[in-house]
């Protein structure tokens, strides 16, 4: 039987207070939960204004690290993303997002935000009365988000990489990798890739310096990473 989870979120949230969110506020959850489809909720799509301008890119993991689903959600319907999967109930799933907004306003102020999560869903039991209900849950709850654009080194701890420096103007490096860095790609915030390469065994840094000024999603092997703001 499929388990709707819902979610109460303060409506009514003025222009004027944007400038107090911060990504500790970005905890996603989840909204409907079945054994083979689960749907999940990022309230950053409905905090951040404007919301047409919210991106997140989505990627679900399993237990040994392949991927399950990857998804990009935008605009004002960017908080709702639902999956089908094959995951069997006894294992878990790795779910990160990447909310970008590259113009959060407070009506006098505009300004760019990028904000990780990273959480485990596994399959909970919910014991109601004499009654014991399951449901797909994340472990972390609430699972608090951190700010990818305001750090010199950005540590993924989750996988173990660091990327830095960030913000760069002419090269990044990455360290911390488990296998060999394979492919580098990074995207604009809109989703045209403007950099691929395949670099040599042994070399992790990355030229970025013929990019214009902006802030990019960094993919390494194939899979998405952290944004990164290249200056002048």
């Amino acid at each position: 039987m499929r388990n709707i989870v819902c979610t109460l979120f303060l409506m009514g949230i003025g222009i004027t207070a944007q400038a107090q969110i911060t990504c500790s506020f970005m905890s996603m959850s989840v909204n409907v939960s079945d054994t083979d489809y689960i749907k999940l909720y990022h309230p950053g799509a409905y905090l951040l204004w404007p919301r047409e301008h919210n991106i997140i890119y989505w990627e679900i993991q399993n237990f040994q690290g392949g991927i399950v689903h990857r998804d990009t959600t935008i605009g004002n319907t960017a908080g709702d993303m639902g999956f089908n999967h094959s995951i069997p109930l006894s294992d878990s799933m790795t779910v990160y997002s990447l909310i970008i907004n590259d113009s959060v306003s407070d009506g006098a102020n505009t300004w760019a935000m990028a904000c990780s999560v990273t959480d485990t869903l596994y399959w909970k039991p919910d014991t109601i009365g004499s009654f014991i209900q399951y449901r797909w849950d994340f472990v972390g709850g609430p699972n608090e988000g951190k700010n990818v654009l305001s750090q010199s080194e950005v540590h993924l701890h989750e996988r173990g990489i660091r990327i830095y420096p960030n913000p760069a103007s002419k090269t990044i490096s990455i360290d911390g990798l488990s296998e060999p860095l394979r492919s580098v790609s990074m995207y604009t915030i809109h989703g045209q890739r403007v950099y691929f390469d395949r670099p040599v065994l042994g070399n992790n840094t990355v030229n970025i310096d013929h990019l214009p000024e902006g802030h990019y999603v960094l993919w390494i092997n194939e899979r998405i990473q952290t944004l990164v703001q290249v200056t002048p």
